[in-house]
């Protein structure tokens, strides 16, 4: 998706900022709880009470800071490294409104906004992006035609293709396959631009030929239909 590193980093910065907040939260808390002697011991019964009553309040703020900031982690991995492994919507809403609850109510209600807005942005955008929560079926609906075929045209500039240029789009293709499931679609179009000043017109279809191709010879692992390079997807094979 074209704004995919820049929603991951966004969200990354969003862990960071909570990393950061439960640091600073712990060590307000750790001061208070080791007050020097001299004070600990001039204190009252009430105001100790107090004292430990804000202990006990920063200690949760810092623990569901921590929590916010996994939660934000999880998801920057899951849209930055492409994951299909994203919890169920349902899941989500739940996670996401029970935190904001118990975090509002802990606190205060001004912070509704920051503690469920901000973990809802995370999930729904690894939702959204990620392939809506669970594992998507990756054969081609029976409805959508498989890709294909190359016009007379096509097939005569692909037979004119020196095995040299042959050999730069197989190696176009496996630098952009990875060591898990990356759809056969995102890794042709990565490899046409590519090589682009050698193969301006080279058609698509034939960059999933040599998709094919290169799942024959073994470099290549394929999970669903090939002939449906959108509903395909391929990684490289395990050492």
């Amino acid at each position: 998706m074209k704004y995919r590193r820049g929603l991951g980093a966004v969200v990354l910065v969003f862990g960071i900022g909570w990393v950061t907040s439960a640091a600073v939260t712990a060590h307000r808390a750790h001061l208070a709880l080791n007050l020097p002697e001299s004070i600990a011991n001039s204190l009252r019964p009430k105001e100790a009470e107090a004292v430990q009553q804000a202990v006990n309040h920063l200690s949760l703020h810092a623990s569901l800071d921590l929590l916010l900031a996994a939660l934000a982690f999880i998801s920057a991995y899951g849209i930055l490294r492409e994951r299909k492994w994203a919890p169920p919507l349902w899941l989500t809403v739940v996670t996401t409104v029970a935190i904001g609850s118990v975090i509002a109510i802990a606190l205060k209600p001004a912070q509704w906004f920051n503690y469920i807005g901000a973990p809802a942005l995370c999930f729904v955008s690894w939702l959204v992006i990620c392939g809506g929560g669970r594992k998507r079926a990756v054969q081609g609906p029976h409805d959508i035609l498989p890709d294909g075929p190359m016009t007379p045209e096509e097939i005569a500039l692909v037979a004119s293709l020196e095995p040299a240029t042959i050999a730069r789009i197989d190696a176009a293709l496996m630098s952009h396959a990875l060591p898990y499931d990356r759809k056969v679609a995102m890794i042709v179009a990565k490899a046409m631009g590519d090589v682009a000043a050698i193969a301006p017109n080279v058609p698509d279809l034939f960059f999933a030929e040599r998709i094919k191709a290169l799942v024959a010879s073994g470099q290549l692992v394929a999970r669903g239909d090939l002939n449906y390079m959108r509903f395909s997807e391929v990684k490289l094979r395990d050492s």
